[in-house]
């Protein structure tokens, strides 16, 4: 493992501050740090850089996410960069997230000696983005309404949009980021003026009922089953009116379902709970056992667990500090089926161009053959 680690951040006015360095003795020159900003000038994605400086072979990792912050490993003589190029990217991860959520429960020395890792963003994580961001979710309602039939021009859009938020202030490139990322929208040009927007995935945030942790437990005959279950039917169906049930039409937009889905987005999008639902996923667990099987530090894991119980997410269920899923928040896509006869009728009525519809069907196809084969 590494001899050390430290962490930089860039500063608009003070520039290069050391945030954290382990061991505590480290002595850092600006040389260095200048030769560390150097080296991702020019990075534009996740990435690790491995160079030498000042007598010390650095392994220097940053994310376009976090562009200001720098995590950068000491590496031994005898340590080959090429060999711990994963576990490096996956330990620069968690140390810049605990750096930016928590500063004062970074650990550097034990995350070295436990080599603990975070993964990398699941395409779930992806559209989290698209529901924490109001005009992104707009324009996604829009696409998915079914007389519009997933695809208008860009400049169209930019138009409803304004008049949606009342602000001419409003840049669609921004806006639309989120689902280009996600792949759930593209943006081509067809012809030689006409810029379109597709909707190639429906997107749909809910809870669902954690049925594989309920069928472990009852396979396994754990002695809690029927108290868990009993708490599930009563958040999902209890007696008389309520519940939860997202399989219902929704048209009103202030909905407590519409409502909610912005707040799982948010939960999911915190990479600590995101891990934490999906150990919880499979089975219940014990604190220790979540620790074991996402690599966090158990204070971590025990802010997020509350986190989860106060949003009817998690539960700490039986006699043993076992904690289980409550809801399952779930970010799933679909093809967009529904839009295809509006589609045709767009095209009747001379709303788009046949070349349009052909284009949209075709990135349809690609998308979903894809998806299926």
């Amino acid at each position: 493992m590494p001899e050390g680690v430290f962490v930089v951040r860039l500063d608009d006015m003070r520039g290069f501050l050391v945030e954290e360095k382990h061991p505590t003795t480290l002595r850092l020159s600006e040389k260095l740090l200048n030769v560390i900003f150097y080296e991702h000038e020019t990075g534009k994605k996740e990435q690790i850089k491995f160079f030498e400086s000042e007598g010390k072979r650095i392994g220097s990792f940053t994310q376009i996410t976090h562009p200001a912050w720098f995590v950068c490993f000491i590496l031994s003589p005898d340590e080959e960069p090429e060999i711990i190029r994963d576990q490096l990217i996956g330990m620069g991860r968690l140390i810049t997230e605990l750096a930016i959520e928590t500063p004062d429960k970074l650990d550097l020395g034990q995350i070295l000696k436990e080599g603990s890792t975070l993964p990398k963003r699941s395409q779930e994580q992806l559209f989290t983005e698209i529901f924490t961001t109001p005009s992104t979710a707009l324009l996604l309602e829009r696409l998915e309404d079914e007389n519009e039939g997933g695809l208008e021009k860009a400049a169209s859009l930019s138009i409803w949009l304004k008049n949606q938020v009342k602000s001419e202030d409003m840049d669609l490139r921004e806006i639309v980021k989120p689902l280009m990322k996600s792949g759930a929208v593209e943006v081509k040009m067809v012809g030689k003026a006409s810029e379109m927007v597709f909707l190639i995935k429906d997107v749909f945030a809910y809870r669902a009922p954690p049925v594989q942790a309920l069928l472990n437990v009852e396979n396994q005959q754990m002695n809690f089953a029927e108290e868990y279950r009993q708490q599930v039917k009563e958040f999902f169906s209890p007696e008389g009116e309520g519940g939860y049930n997202p399989s219902l039409p929704v048209t009103d937009p202030n909905s407590p379902i519409l409502e909610d889905r912005q707040k799982i987005a948010e939960i999911m999008d915190n990479i600590f709970h995101y891990r934490i639902i999906e150990a919880l996923r499979e089975k219940p667990c014990n604190v220790e056992e979540i620790v074991s099987e996402t690599a966090l530090p158990k204070r971590i894991v025990r802010d997020s667990l509350r986190v989860l119980r106060n949003n009817h997410i998690a539960i700490n269920i039986g006699k043993e500090g076992t904690w289980a899923l409550l809801s399952n928040p779930r970010i799933d896509c679909f093809m967009p089926e529904f839009v295809l006869p509006a589609v045709a009728k767009k095209v009747r009525s001379k709303k788009v161009k046949r070349q349009a519809a052909q284009e949209y069907l075709e990135l349809l196809i690609q998308q979903w053959e894809g998806e299926n084969s």
